[in-house]
């Protein structure tokens, strides 16, 4: 070949001249036309007095030893292109000892040195700092068993603007091996997490510092169901017996003064027998509040037809005297606690009965209408139940629109007793039973003629009732 002829020329006359053994490689064109490659050997030829007398030749084809070498030196040339161009750091270690055979830029900022402080060098020479992290061994077990090794957001400590910081890595350790399967180095990759792990770091200590307020709000919360479970055995056991006496002493002392009692003893007597009456009231009210949390009631199918049936004859007298039309229709059967399906129902069409105009007839429309998914969707509402949500609207006085929140606090009054009877817990319950079975209430297009509440309730349930009420609001 051409480009052989010159090199080959002065390996042989080089060998003549020394009398050394010649070996070398060319091209020579065979009779296809086609260049083939050649190993060719030659020892020296001596005569018997010593003399040189030439060389004995052998060639051998390497052809196709000699393609293979080229496709590798384009495969390693592509690698190490590859590396250089990688967006992520990357290098090659080679032999036991690591050393720093290619690496691109990347891989330089993330060690914090220059290519001159550890380009051919051993890396532990070259980058000193990362002695005693554990990484000998790593390297050592792939250049040994030539098994990959691979890890996330591991803590390096490394130089960084003439200090020593912690740097968070991604990194993947590959044995770099020869055509015949040997391994000769390790092929390293890292991606510098630092960024995102201390992002997530924050966000674990967020977690954590959020998770352990709740722990408290729940610890809080169960001293307050404690409290509040006392209270209602005061309230059911010591505080009823003295009302009843208060009421019971006051109408005895009324009877026997009769005629004797002045118009304005009369009237203190009334005041007294009506506070106590009230108070008595406020205290079954709040009796019934705390009972929503008892733990031994279970949920079943529950038809809201018949339970506004129910409360209809309930409250049959008012409606009569009152010409109210109360209408409904194709209620939904859900999962529920009968009793608090009722006392839910009960409050609503109550209030309902309750706030109107004195010279208006109370109208109450109930409806119902399932949700959809996107509606539950852009709720807060867990999506592994259907919802049915539950209209109740009236022709009633109503309340203003900055009072919608409001109404559903306990002991939260919007008008005079001497106005409305009431105790201002009747809405609190509600939004306690709605809460119960994994609900939402709230009330909405509200004027001063006439209120709207909404109610959304699950059609299915899969706890029991003790475990929804193990946080309740």
């Amino acid at each position: 070949h051409p480009e052989d002829r010159d090199r080959y020329a002065n390996t042989y006359l080089n060998a003549f001249k020394k009398r050394e053994p010649f070996i070398g490689e060319f091209r020579i064109l065979n009779q296809d036309g086609d260049y083939r490659w050649l190993l060719t050997k030659g020892p020296p030829r001596f005569n018997p007095d010593g003399s040189f007398a030439g060389y004995i030749s052998s060639s051998v084809d390497i052809t196709d030893r000699k393609k293979a070498e080229k496709a590798l030196e384009e495969k390693e040339q592509n690698l190490r292109n590859t590396i250089i161009q990688a967006p992520v750091a990357m290098c090659i270690f080679r032999g036991p000892d690591y050393v720093v055979e290619l690496a691109n830029e990347r891989m330089f900022e993330l060690w914090g040195k220059s290519a001159e402080q550890v380009m051919h060098k051993p890396i532990f020479e070259g980058l000193p700092e990362i002695k005693g992290q554990g990484f000998d061994a790593l390297l050592y077990g792939v250049y040994t068993t030539g098994e990959t090794f691979s890890a996330e957001g591991v803590p390096v400590t490394l130089p960084r603007n003439g200090n020593i910081e912690i740097v968070y890595v991604n990194f993947v350790y590959d044995a770099y091996k020869e055509a015949d399967g040997s391994v000769s180095g390790i092929l390293a990759i890292a991606v510098d997490v630092t960024a995102q792990v201390i992002a997530r770091q924050k966000i674990e200590e967020v977690v954590t510092a959020r998770t352990k307020e709740l722990a408290d709000a729940n610890d809080n919360l169960q001293k307050s169901n404690a409290e509040l479970a006392q209270f209602a055995y005061i309230a059911s056991h010591d505080l009823q017996e003295p009302l009843r006496k208060i009421s019971t002493f006051s109408q005895m002392l009324e009877n026997s003064l009769g005629s004797e009692l002045s118009s304005h003893s009369k009237n203190y007597l009334h005041k007294i027998n009506s506070s106590a009456s009230r108070m008595t009231t406020l205290i079954r009210d709040v009796l019934t509040y705390s009972e929503l949390v008892k733990e031994n009631e279970v949920f079943e199918e529950v038809n809201l037809n018949e339970i506004v049936e129910n409360i209809k004859t309930d409250y049959d007298l008012l409606i009569d005297q009152k010409g109210a039309i109360i209408s409904y229709k194709d209620l939904p059967t859900i999962d529920a606690i009968p009793l608090q399906m009722s006392q839910l129902f009960g409050n609503l069409i109550g209030n309902s009965l309750k706030f109107v105009s004195q010279d208006v007839k109370p109208v109450i429309s109930i409806t119902a209408a399932k949700l959809t998914d996107a509606e539950i969707a852009k709720s807060s509402l867990s999506r592994q139940s259907e919802y049915y949500q539950v209209m109740f609207s009236d022709n009633g006085i109503g309340f203003k629109k900055e009072h919608a929140e409001k109404i559903f606090d306990i002991f939260q009054r919007l008008h005079r007793k001497s106005e409305y009877e009431g105790t201002g817990i009747g809405l609190a319950m509600c939004k306690k039973i709605v809460l119960n079975h994994g609900g939402v209430i709230h009330a909405n297009e509200s004027s001063e003629a006439g209120a709207v509440f909404n109610v959304i309730l699950p059609l299915k349930q899969n706890k029991s009732v003790g475990s929804i009420f193990s946080v309740p609001s």
